[in-house]
């Protein structure tokens, strides 16, 4: 499910700030933001951004975004956090005057005010970075003709990056559970399982059939690797490519699919030197496991599987925090974003969060950011 980073909300209340009386707080789904006194009121409408929105440079909030790069991130101000943007429902005919918009709770506006997720530490590593010879005076004076650029681009320019395969996989983007809270209610006396949240690289590994009759003939495979967003066509030096061949991932989804003639898609984190600033300080890159999908019978394993397949591979899975989590009707947001704070179980480091699946369907689940953390985190 594609995040909302940008929406229309309902206002759940309005809290006082203790000594502070021109702000107070805003709960939006269980979200808490810093709003101007009176501004709001409880049931009203407004545009929430999530934590993580880039916005555009736009008038409305230069003052207050310009200096933070127009990114939405956790503050503490006024001895509160602050997780998010409210604005005014009203917002919007400043914003987009002629667009029609549903003004009801719910509506996603993400791709209608152009907010995108910002991802940290952006990468150039996704294709190999080799020197480029300077062109001959020929070559740069047909390059003025569109056909001779066509034909030159073709044969010898950097192949582009493909899409992420979305139908064969899902993007590993767990919502965070502010935006979600009423998951908690309905899944009351159920059982989950926590793993520790990574910070690093996203990664996924798959061996799936070539299409085409005579490669289903010949039962043909494809490897594939990609990132957060991109399938990586080439093979090159990025980390992706490099973890493929440091755990020989490949070998390991031939293997098992000549043993059982089933293909998989693995999905994991990579951490390590160059990778979000290293908080685990390891030498080199690691691999750990938190998705295993059978695309055959097209779906996710669940925890034990997940466990037996890893060892059976030799694969490392994520930390698990608790294997036998049971939501009652105490378990809140607020409750849970407690529990994310803590150190790390790679290392000497606070922990970035958790994710929270369902023992019974690995398909529902949640993640947990730990506010401490974010309130440490460094761009």
């Amino acid at each position: 499910m594609e995040r909302k980073l940008a929406s229309i909300q309902k206002i759940v209340s309005i809290n006082l700030i203790e000594n502070y009386d021109k702000v107070e707080t805003a709960q939006v789904l269980g979200w808490n933001c810093i709003v101007k006194k009176d501004d709001f009121k409880p049931n009203d409408l407004c545009v929430y951004f999530e934590p993580d929105s880039v916005l555009y440079p736009n008038p409305i909030w230069d003052n207050f975004l310009a200096k933070r790069k127009w990114k939405i991130k956790t503050i503490k101000m006024c001895g509160t956090i602050s997780q998010g943007l409210v604005l005014p429902i009203s917002i919007l005919e400043q914003l987009v005057p002629n667009a029609k918009i549903k003004l009801e709770e719910g509506t996603d506006l993400t791709e209608i005010l152009n907010v995108t997720h910002f991802e940290k530490g952006k990468l150039s590593d996704y294709n190999d970075p080799k020197p480029t010879k300077p062109k001959s005076k020929f070559v740069n004076f047909m390059m003025k003709f569109a056909w001779f650029r066509f034909i030159y681009l073709f044969l010898f320019g950097s192949k582009p990056k493909g899409q992420f395969p979305t139908t064969i996989i899902s993007k590993t983007d767990e919502t965070n559970i502010q935006s979600i809270p009423a998951i908690l209610k309905t899944n009351i006396g159920r059982t989950f399982y926590i793993t520790e949240k990574l910070e690093g690289q996203s990664a996924t590994y798959m061996l799936f059939p070539k299409s085409g009759f005579i490669n289903k003939l010949l039962k043909r495979n494809e490897f594939m690797v990609c990132s957060h967003n991109v399938k990586l066509s080439q093979e090159n030096t990025s980390s992706w490519w490099y973890v493929a061949h440091q755990y020989g991932i490949k070998q390991i989804l031939e293997a098992y699919y000549k043993q059982t003639g089933i293909h998989l898609a693995i999905q994991g984190e990579i951490i390590g030197t160059g990778i979000q600033k290293n908080i685990y300080k390891i030498d080199g890159y690691q691999f750990f496991v938190f998705n295993i999908k059978n695309l055959n019978e097209n779906r996710y394993l669940d925890l034990y599987e997940k466990k037996a397949l890893c060892f059976r591979m030799g694969l490392n899975m994520v930390p698990i925090i608790n294997d036998n989590f049971i939501i009652d009707e105490n378990i809140t947001p607020q409750s849970l974003l407690l529990l994310s704070n803590g150190t790390s179980q790679l290392a000497n480091t606070k922990r970035e969060g958790f994710v929270i699946r369902a023992l019974d369907d690995d398909s529902v689940s949640f993640k947990v950011r730990s506010p401490e953390y974010l309130l440490n985190e460094k761009e």
